[in-house]
């Protein structure tokens, strides 16, 4: 009796033994899945954020465009108003990001500066330069006669000259005021100011739409200007000076290139210089008179390197 009792214990106790070392093995084998499974969680989101990161660099890129512009521009002292018939400038423009991570991955501020603003404007088309008074100018006029030969023609047409030497540089003098430029403005500066970028289509994750981009902006625009004039009178008056000015755009990219549209107006106050003067060896002299002129534009544009 007692040795079946013993055998039932041993019998016991060796079932129990084997049942822990199973449980064991079944805890050790499910501790291994579960490390298996977070290893690979972490390779996938590894994975994910290295594409990610890869994928905004791409989008985000430095933004450094050159932009070729065309429109029209007005310009106005108070009383008379004039508008142009063709106005194009050239642009060279920088975009710093404010902040490195995009807000929810589409939304950027920047800081815009314009390293170059060049702009021409023509108000009304000149009728340039007479070659006929400029030939008569530089020249003696000589009158129908006889002569015996052709030394006496150019003694009688160099006489000529001399004596109207006095007309001809009146005349030389005065052919600014013969030569009609028409009414142009040039204009040059620098701009800065703050912008806003979006990519709408960030969610959807596709290649192609990730190369979409909106964005908007309001720049400061420090310019100086110069006015050449022709007036009725065909006298051409010159004025310079700063303006300053101030203009908003909005802008569609794809990838590098872009279409945008701006409007810019401002105002100042800019000196005449007279075409004559006293000083032969001056071409130009201030006269003091300063004039209020107010300014405004509105430019479509394209553009490379966005």
């Amino acid at each position: 009796m007692t040795k079946r009792y013993l055998l039932a214990i041993l019998l016991a106790a060796g079932m129990t033994t084997t049942i822990s070392a199973q449980d064991d093995t079944t805890e050790s084998i499910a501790a291994i899945r579960q490390e298996l499974e977070q290893l690979k969680a972490q390779r996938r989101a590894d994975s994910l954020n290295t594409a990610t990161q890869a994928r905004d660099e791409r989008i985000w890129r430095k933004s450094a465009p050159w932009i070729l512009m065309y429109g029209t521009q007005s310009i106005d002292d108070g009383i008379v108003r004039f508008k142009s018939g063709t106005s194009i400038g050239l642009a060279k423009r920088r975009t710093y990001f404010l902040h490195n991570k995009a807000i929810a991955g589409m939304v950027k501020f920047g800081l815009d500066v314009g390293w170059t603003e060049l702009s021409v404007t023509r108000y009304a088309k000149g009728k340039g330069l007479s070659m006929k008074g400029l030939m008569s100018s530089a020249m003696g006029n000589v009158t129908d006669g006889n002569y015996a030969t052709m030394d006496d023609y150019f003694d009688a047409a160099s006489k000529s000259a001399l004596d109207a030497s006095d007309e001809r540089d009146a005349e030389m003098d005065d052919i600014l005021n013969r030569l009609d430029v028409g009414k142009f403005q040039i204009s040059g500066g620098f701009a800065i100011g703050p912008s806003i970028h979006v990519v709408p289509f960030y969610a959807l994750n596709k290649k192609g739409l990730d190369r979409i981009k909106v964005g908007a902006y309001f720049h400061y625009v420090p310019t100086f200007t110069a006015l050449v004039f022709t007036g009725s009178d065909e006298d051409t008056s010159i004025s310079g000076g700063y303006m300053g000015q101030w203009r908003y755009g909005f802008n569609l990219r794809y990838g590098r290139f872009g279409i945008g549209v701006e409007h810019q107006w401002g105002s100042g106050t800019l000196k005449r210089f007279n075409t004559e003067s006293d000083d032969k060896d001056s071409d130009a002299s201030p006269v003091g008179d300063k004039v209020h002129y107010n300014t405004s534009a509105t430019r479509f544009y394209i553009g490379v390197k966005f």
